[in-house]
């Protein structure tokens, strides 16, 4: 795997999810949900959920293609890291949006947002397994870690709702 895989997956996730969302709040005239706590809270469900059914994924995907532990590892770790973080910040970002409307530097959210789950997950990750957490332990709590992460970038950089 060479250094520029993780970014086309990066993009490969988050493009559609981002011009989708785009699309849908440039034809729609009121956000559902002004901003405030509940609305912090669905994106931090939201940011969860997709971490929680994403990793599930991966676990079923690594143990349908691989042959022992150390296999089982190897091809969960790798495809942890092509797929969870974008996808997980995908789905942080478009919850946000979809709830309250487009934000001011919505582009630059995502991109925290992507960024922040890749750094959680790998410093999760990386003291897990220096611990000898099980698999399942150390992916579990990457999946936390960049969820958690990546919806607190999210909330951060995102900004005021646009005016119309």
């Amino acid at each position: 795997m060479d250094a520029l895989t993780p970014a086309a997956c990066a993009l490969a996730s988050c493009g559609p999810a981002f011009f989708a969302v785009s699309r849908v709040l440039e034809r729609r005239s009121f956000a559902p949900l002004v901003r405030g706590s509940l609305e912090r809270c669905c994106v931090l469900l939201g940011a969860g959920l997709a971490a929680g059914s994403i990793t599930a994924q991966i676990g079923c995907f690594a143990a349908a293609f691989s042959s022992g532990e150390d296999a089982f590892e190897a091809v969960a770790f790798r495809a942890f890291f092509l797929a969870a973080p974008p996808g997980i910040a995908a789905a942080t970002f478009c919850t946000g949006e979809l709830l309250s409307g487009a934000s001011e530097r919505g582009e630059a959210a995502l991109a925290a947002a992507v960024v922040a789950a890749y750094a959680a997950g790998l410093l999760v990750l990386g003291a897990a397994l220096g611990a000898r957490l099980t698999s399942g332990a150390s992916l579990g709590g990457a999946a936390a870690a960049s969820a958690l992460a990546s919806a607190a970038a999210y909330l951060c950089v995102r900004g005021a709702t646009r005016a119309r």
